[in-house]
């Protein structure tokens, strides 16, 4: 090798050097080499997209480019490496220029997820709350037209049936039946939710027995149970309600008023929708039957009081599709919703509800209602996902589910097309979507695994 040769070799790696380390050093501190038409080669600070899914484990296409790690894609590329180590959630990718891109993350058997994220010079873009739905068909339970009951503690199903009485323990899709005396026309769950009241009957789940209601009246109307005792029932009777011990069978005279439409009796309070004469009102006394208030409601001859965990009474006046929430504090008016069809209880605090086409987030404690969007069926159920960052829905053809995350348009995923559907419920663990339905022809008690 020449002495000029060598000189020239010298030279170069010199140069190599001062070219290669601003490019190896700015790298490594976030910044990276941009060109576009419109402006000149330059150096730009990177940002960071941090992604992860439930469940782990989801490919990550970026402009619908699979993510490899940089060793990989190269060695890859060379054809001596198989292509299958690619980057999975979650991680991280970083020294991402600045800019829109398109990101989708797939996971084989399941929904895959995509939406446009904007990466920002410094800055990390997260889309970590990602909820992969499971793209697979439902389980037949139950091979009859059913409506499903869900108990208060949300461990079981209770379905009516002609003259039975199924009731699925949610943990383990174990059935049991009772045979009942007639049709089951109504039904409710006690707050233990280890008996169930029918129109003449209550039945105990744990030793599967039932009793026959002795209730000293003909023709007794609006059964409840008692939302404080377990063994205590109220009824409406004329103008009166009354209550009545299962155990030992006594009955008492709780309120008298004209013209109940319906009732709700907490521990210190009866509740009472009257039709007066003077319009429609509610009425609220003490347990002394001292009168706390009264508050004009709009006419209407259907109202169902609606269990809550809040500290609000919530009365739905079925006729208007009208929410109307009272404070128990001070017995006075917290918001009236317009539209309400369904309601389903966020916490204490919010809640979300749907009209015909509509599903609305309240947020009570602010007093701000948000729109989150507007679909062309009608919407039968509305729950809340327990990941909090989704909604799933209901219509007479299928299930839904829809992203709350707003940043460029909200992901909307068809979980499950149907015949026709009657209602639905979602577990606790937001795992599991039990509904009554027409399923390709076939009428029964479906179950579908989210996750």
């Amino acid at each position: 090798m020449s002495q000029k040769f060598r000189k020239i070799l010298y030279l170069t790696f010199v140069l190599l050097f001062f070219i290669i380390t601003p490019i190896v050093v700015g790298y490594a501190a976030g910044y990276k080499l941009s060109f576009s038409p419109t402006r000149p080669l330059q150096f730009q600070k990177t940002g960071m997209l941090i992604l992860d899914t439930s469940p782990t484990g989801a490919k990550i296409y970026i402009n619908d480019k699979i993510q490899q790690s940089i060793t990989n894609k190269y060695l890859s590329a060379t054809g001596l490496f198989s292509n299958t180590n690619v980057i999975t959630t979650p991680t991280k990718l970083r020294n991402l220029l600045p800019g829109e891109y398109d990101v989708r993350m797939e996971k084989d058997g399941y929904w895959s997820w995509g939406k446009k994220l904007t990466v920002k010079s410094g800055e990390s873009t997260f889309a970590e709350d990602v909820f992969l739905f499971k793209n697979d068909a439902p389980l037949k339970i139950y091979d009859k037209p059913t409506k499903i009951f869900s108990s208060p503690n949300n461990n079981y199903l209770a379905f009516p049936s002609g003259n039975k009485l199924g009731i699925l323990k949610i943990k383990n899709d174990e059935i049991k039946y009772f045979n009942t005396e007639k049709e089951i026309k109504s039904l409710a769950w006690s707050g233990d939710s280890l008996k169930i009241l029918t129109d003449e009957e209550i039945f105990f789940l744990e030793n599967l027995e039932k009793i026959k209601i002795n209730i000293p009246s003909s023709t007794p109307k609006n059964l409840k149970w008692s939302p404080d005792d377990n063994s205590l029932l109220f009824f409406q009777k004329d103008n009166t309600i009354l209550s009545y011990n299962i155990l030992t069978e006594e009955s008492k005279n709780i309120i008298s008023q004209n013209n109940i439409l319906d009732y709700y009796i907490t521990e210190n309070s009866y509740y009472l929708v009257t039709n007066e004469p003077t319009g429609v009102k509610l009425f609220i006394y003490s347990s002394s039957k001292e009168l706390l208030a009264s508050i004009g409601l709009n006419k209407s001859n259907r109202f169902s009081f609606v269990d809550n965990p809040s500290d609000l009474i919530g009365i739905h006046d079925l006729e208007n599709s009208r929410l109307y929430l009272i404070n128990q504090n001070n017995f006075q008016p917290k918001d009236v919703i317009e539209g309400v069809k369904n309601i389903s209880w966020i916490d204490k605090k919010s809640l979300i509800y749907s009209t015909d086409y509509e599903i609305w987030i309240d947020d009570l404690e602010n007093g701000e209602k948000s729109l989150v969007t507007r679909i062309s069926q009608p919407i039968k159920d509305v729950f809340w996902h327990t990941s909090n960052n989704y909604i799933i829905y209901a219509s007479e053809k299928g299930l839904y589910a829809i992203e709350l995350d707003k940043r460029e348009k909200r992901t909307f995923s068809e979980l499950l097309r149907t015949d026709s559907l009657e209602n639905s419920f979602l577990n606790k663990k937001g795992d599991t979507l039990y509904f009554a339905a027409k399923f390709n022809n076939d009428d029964g008690l479906y179950k579908l695994l989210l996750h």
